[in-house]
């Protein structure tokens, strides 16, 4: 068998037409890059199992369970006391079967906190706004690029925020299942107050931020992700963004969007999981 390679000119950019070409074969490329598109990939927010919020009760109504969100003051420390108690909590005040999930999550979008923080030492006087505008950007540095130590180690200004989520599995939504899960999140948190870590029930609008802001991630962003909460609307549509695509890569995954300001953002998300 001989190939006629006369008119032959190495593409490396398109390597399958080019074997195809020398092969005589079909070109096919175009009819697969159609049946590709044609392919229905499931939505970022199809795969969230939050549908409504319970107002009533605080509570999260979730496609087969019920939960709820405590967020507690993070903890600089501890001691063996602390330990004992944190112990004796998840024995005794966490049913059995059914994890407690504890989450921390680091968020840059603190630009509000640093202007409430900074409104009682503002400047007055002669030249009172250059140096709030100028302490205004040390801080907002701080969170982008660090705070200057000399020592070159990355010194970040975050807001560091704790979370303990529970949520029980039920076959329907009824008044017997409601109660069950508010004894449990009774119980915990007062379980956690007494131990002096101050915690308090999230409510929906809280916790549509800080979903936005995992789901939507952009490392750019310093505002708040506050969003009014729509009862009308599931809780998952109100989480994703319409712009946000999530592409699942090896090792990765590509989250893409466009920003509040209307402009394209992408971050990678990976998993610190030794495999």
């Amino acid at each position: 068998m001989k190939f006629d390679l006369s008119n032959f000119k190495f593409d490396p950019l398109n390597v399958i037409e080019t074997v195809n070409s020398i092969m005589g074969e079909r070109d096919t490329t175009k009819e697969t890059q159609q049946k590709l598109d044609d392919l229905v990939y499931p939505h970022i927010k199809d795969l969230l199992p939050f549908e409504y919020y319970d107002s009533a009760s605080q509570l999260f109504i979730n496609k087969g369970s019920i939960g709820f969100i405590i967020e507690s003051q993070p903890l600089i420390g501890g001691n063996e006391s602390l330990v004992k108690s944190l112990d004796s909590l998840l024995q005794y005040k966490v049913p059995r079967g059914t994890p407690l999930q504890v989450i921390m999550v680091s968020t840059r979008a603190i630009t509000e906190q640093i202007k409430s923080g900074l409104k009682d030492f503002s400047w007055k006087g002669y030249r009172a706004d250059e140096c709030n505008d100028i302490t205004m950007r040390y801080y907002t540095h701080a969170a982008k690029e660090g705070f200057p130590n000399g020592l070159g180690e990355p010194l970040t200004l975050r807001d560091y925020r704790l979370f303990f989520t529970w949520s029980q599995k039920v076959k329907r939504v009824n008044e017997s299942e409601i109660l069950k899960v508010r004894d449990v999140r009774r119980n915990l948190l007062a379980a956690l107050n007494t131990v002096d870590i101050h915690s308090h029930v999230v409510g929906v609008e809280e916790f549509l931020s800080v979903m936005r802001e995992i789901l939507n991630h952009d490392t750019e962003r310093m505002d708040s992700w506050h969003v009014p909460y729509d009862p009308e609307s599931s809780l998952a549509t109100q989480m994703v963004d319409r712009t946000t695509a999530w592409e699942v890569k090896t090792g990765h995954i590509r989250v893409k969007g466009v920003n509040h300001k209307q402009q394209p953002f992408s971050s990678r998300m990976v998993s610190m999981k030794p495999r």
